[in-house]
């Protein structure tokens, strides 16, 4: 397990606890790549 590659992707509190998660269990930080998504409002000021 300590080779493996782990991609890991979605909401931010999301992917920070499961990262933990993932290099508590013994896969380097090396080998851990995230892509965490936050949601940002929009406003639609067409006028």
């Amino acid at each position: 397990m300590r080779n493996m590659q782990v991609y890991l992707c979605g909401g931010e509190l999301f992917v920070k606890n499961l990262r933990k998660q993932v290099f508590l269990q013994g896969i380097s930080s090396k080998n851990i790549h995230c892509d965490a998504f936050s949601v940002q409002q929009v406003s639609n000021n067409l006028s």
